[in-house]
């Protein structure tokens, strides 16, 4: 003997897919865009050295990280996290990386006079 059931009406409201899109846009706007200069900045405010000698030695900084992600390296920066590359492409003009970043909890609040590497004497 088959017993028959009737599907249960869903209890969610439903929200228009055009307000899905709003929320979705809001979340992705209210992102910030992260700059060379701001970079720069921030690395000023830090360590306290002048912005024409933090400058050189921040996009050099940039470089390295760059040029070890192209060449499949993963990074390794404690106490901050670490970036592995998932995949990689060749694309006109470049490289196309897809990588997996793990930020360490409480990585923004590590205090500026924490020494990041061991200091040569």
């Amino acid at each position: 003997m088959a017993v028959k059931t009737t599907p249960k009406k869903s209890t969610a409201a439903k929200v228009p897919a055009a307000a899905k899109a709003e929320v979705v846009a809001e979340v992705i706007a209210a992102r910030d865009v992260l700059k060379k200069k701001d970079i720069v900045d921030r690395a000023v405010g830090i360590s306290g050295v002048k912005k024409k000698d933090a400058r050189p030695a921040v996009e050099a900084a940039i470089r390295v990280v760059f040029a070890a992600l192209a060449e499949g390296n993963e990074i390794n920066l404690p106490p901050h996290g670490k970036i592995r590359i998932v995949k990689d492409k060749d694309v006109p003009g470049g490289k196309m990386i897809t990588a997996k970043i793990r930020v360490t909890t409480g990585a923004a609040k590590i205090p500026a006079d924490v020494p990041l590497a061991e200091t040569e004497e």
